[in-house]
């Protein structure tokens, strides 16, 4: 295992560095699946497909003033995971073929949740003005645990404790599952800074299998049920029992 860097310091410059090469993945991974084209490349100005307002926190198509709404939003967000979910799932079918070393699979992987978590980002900070370290930073502390759990996972690979089989397509494509949350909670983090809103509600997602209370966490239909809270108390997407698999939302007033 000593082929790969999976040092702290790897982790680091890998997620904050402002990479030219990772703009244009995250941009080219947007555009081509998004169903949004040019959605990352707006400004607070008027020279693109789409504008960015700070003030209300939203999009606007550029030509014609109209907001792109929320759900608009939350559809290509599952749209664009779908895609790299697929692509980590093909991975691991590879490692499981053996038409790959577990090293190959893990830098694959790593480099699709850079670009999926990359984009999510930009996208909940209006586009693709990642050029400040202090983001970088908190983008850094959102992703860091999912990485953690790749290690863990190549750690398993590696000493056959993880089966090559169907389970561990699943669990490649749970880091595809994890743009929701990341969007979703980017969104959160920056309402409580701005303090614009004071209350925020959870929102069931498409999917009928939401979860119920376990013995470590809440669920999401409980979680749901509570309604209005103040915004500092609202769980994160991804922290309910059914983790990054969560396709609910959260929205605010």
């Amino acid at each position: 295992m000593s082929d790969i860097d999976r040092s702290e310091a790897q982790k680091y410059i890998l997620l904050t560095s402002s990479s030219a090469y990772f703009n244009e993945k995250a941009n080219t991974l947007w555009d081509e699946n998004s169903g949004l084209p040019g959605l990352l490349a707006a400004t607070t100005g008027a020279n693109s497909k789409y504008r960015y307002s700070p003030g209300s926190d939203s999009y606007y198509v550029t030509s014609t003033g109209r907001k792109v709404s929320d759900a608009q939003i939350r559809a290509a967000v599952d749209k664009v995971a779908t895609k790299v979910k697929r692509d980590m799932r093909e991975a691991t079918q590879q490692l499981i073929s053996g038409v790959i070393l577990a090293a190959a699979w893990y830098l694959q992987m790593q480099t699709l949740m850079s670009v999926l978590y990359k984009t999510m980002w930009t996208l909940a900070i209006g586009g693709f003005l990642f050029d400040d370290q202090t983001a970088r930073n908190i983008f850094y502390y959102f992703v860091y645990r999912q990485f953690k759990w790749l290690d863990n996972y190549y750690d398993q690979v590696n000493n056959r404790s993880q089966p090559l089989n169907g389970t561990a397509m699943n669990r490649s494509g749970l880091y595809g599952e994890y743009a929701n949350s990341l969007y979703q909670n980017a969104v959160l983090d920056k309402k409580i800074k701005a303090k614009k809103m004071t209350e925020g509600k959870r929102i069931l997602g498409k999917n009928e299998n939401h979860c119920y209370n376990s013995q470590y966490r809440l669920g999401c239909i409980d979680l749901a049920q509570k309604g209005w809270l103040p915004i500092e108390r609202i769980t994160p997407i991804g922290e309910a029992t059914c983790y990054s698999n969560c396709h609910c939302y959260i929205i605010y007033r």
